[in-house]
């Protein structure tokens, strides 16, 4: 007879879980810089509707609208 490995999963409690204060991670891939939209124009009309417009070179979606 051998011996197996045998793992039983189970839910442990955040008050069971020790964490590190700092994580250190060695050989880590760099980041790559993103630009964040930035706000062209902002309009409401009387109605109260927002419209905003975003600069097209680093948005991800040139306009949005929004009611209040």
């Amino acid at each position: 007879m051998t011996k197996a490995n045998v793992f039983l999963p189970r839910t442990i409690k955040w008050d069971e879980a020790t964490l590190p204060e700092k994580w250190v991670m060695d050989k880590a891939t760099p980041s790559v810089p993103r630009l964040g939209p930035t706000i062209e124009q902002i309009k409401q009309d009387n109605s109260g509707k927002v419209e905003i417009i975003f600069n097209r070179r680093n948005s991800f979606s040139s306009r949005i609208e929004a009611s209040r």
